[in-house]
């Protein structure tokens, strides 16, 4: 919701009945009391909370929950363990109905079922069902289908189960929902485009940067609207942001479509010598970035030597360190879980060093940094929180440790 008294709006709404929320975070309330507070969120109940809930249209046979919940589980009674489970979960929220079909958790045919009744609220049904009523009115009533997408889209807080992402069978939930968010924001725009209401597309795709940073139709009618905003010196300046992060991350060269849209900010500017407004509007963009610097390993080498000449020059202390992702035996681990293991890592490293620090990613598997003003036994205390808060992240797990190695400066030379 927009904010908190919409959300304990919903909850004193639902009254002793379930309120759920699985976007952006993990929470359940019963009337005005947080659950998930107070029997903590991170356990089997929880899991098979989560896992009934995610497979709510489908009968669930036991076998088929025990494989995929803990299939390395030893347990000498697989069934009899899930049914103990239910019964704690049943406990747990109160699921006291008086008949079969008013019952949250269902049990017929040798399978489970979540059953959704109007005493159980549930974010991700309501986000899909105003997706769904978005969409059928979009040809009827745009004006109808516009409010009905705003109140779809104020649910999406960010991610399916975020403090879940190490489960693999959340993923694919988590794809489908960031997608329909993704759809309905596109048409979101197209509506605001047809009105021409330029100054909305702006904010709704501000707002749509901080959960998807890298699909291109959005920067692209983001642009458009800063031109037709007459903003040309912002769209520059966003379009030099945007582009340098594509490459960036991706290796990638602006599209055909980056590259019209570049042709068409520059015939809307009048010649003039770049300045410092200008140049103060560019480093605008940078300054949104929180936390220390992500560099490409060609800059992160012309700052080692730019570094460790001032190190020298001011006897002051310098340390350069690397940190690793493989498996037990060194290997790399697979392709998928790697990339997972590399993303949460650098978002790790990039909100635990300071403003002014700065790291490159220096191939698949391994993030270098640059600790400046630090000696060898500071930059390994950091590095060993880096790593244990990369540890509450999952990033380590079955098939991926991660290692760290520091070397400091000495007499001017690594």
């Amino acid at each position: 919701m927009k904010d908190d008294d919409c959300r304990t709006q919903l909850v004193e709404q639902a009254g002793r009945g379930l309120k759920i929320d699985t976007l952006g975070q993990f929470s359940v309330y019963q009337g005005g009391d947080l659950l998930t507070a107070r029997h903590g969120r991170f356990n089997k109940v929880w899991e098979l909370f989560l896992y009934l809930i995610t497979h709510r249209n489908k009968l669930t046979p036991l076998d088929d929950i025990y494989g995929t919940l803990w299939p390395d589980e030893q347990w000498a009674d697989p069934k009899k363990n899930i049914k103990n489970l239910v019964h704690r979960l049943r406990k747990m929220i109160d699921d006291t109905a008086s008949s079969h079909n008013d019952a949250v958790i269902v049990y017929t045919q040798g399978c489970y079922r979540w059953n959704s009744n109007p005493d159980c609220w549930l974010d991700v049904e309501e986000f899909e069902l105003l997706c769904g009523q978005a969409e059928a009115k979009s040809d009827s009533s745009s004006d109808s289908a516009v409010g009905t997408y705003k109140k779809a889209l104020e649910l999406y807080r960010g991610d399916y189960l975020p403090e879940f992402s190490g489960l693999e069978w959340v993923n694919p939930a988590r794809r489908y929902y960031r997608q329909l968010f993704l759809n309905s924001v596109l048409e979101l725009l197209k509506n605001y485009k047809v009105a021409r209401k330029y100054n909305e597309i702006v904010r709704l795709c501000e707002r749509s940067f901080l959960i998807e940073q890298f699909n291109e139709e959005l920067h692209l009618n983001y642009l458009e609207a800063l031109l037709k905003e007459g903003k040309t010196a912002q769209a520059r300046a966003h379009y030099q942001y945007i582009t340098s992060r594509f490459c960036q991350e991706f290796s990638s060269k602006p599209s055909e479509a980056f590259q019209r849209i570049y042709s068409a900010i520059k015939s809307k500017e009048k010649y003039h010598e770049f300045g410092l407004e200008d140049f103060k509007e560019t480093l605008k963009q940078y300054e949104q970035e929180e936390g220390a610097l992500l560099c490409e390993a060609d800059f992160f080498t012309l700052m080692c030597r730019l570094e460790s000449k001032r190190a020298r020059r001011c006897n002051s202390p310098l340390s350069l360190a690397i940190i690793t992702l493989t498996n037990h035996d060194y290997r790399l681990p697979p392709a998928g879980e790697l990339r997972q293991g590399m993303d949460k890592l650098n978002h790790v490293i990039m909100h635990d060093l300071r403003e002014g620090d700065f790291y490159s990613r220096w191939n698949e598997s391994q993030y270098a940094i640059l600790f400046k003003d630090m000696d060898h036994n500071m930059a390994e205390n950091v590095l060993r929180r880096i790593k244990a808060k990369a540890d509450e992240k999952n990033v380590s797990n079955s098939d991926i440790v991660v290692r760290f190695s520091v070397c400091p400066l000495q007499n001017g030379h690594f």
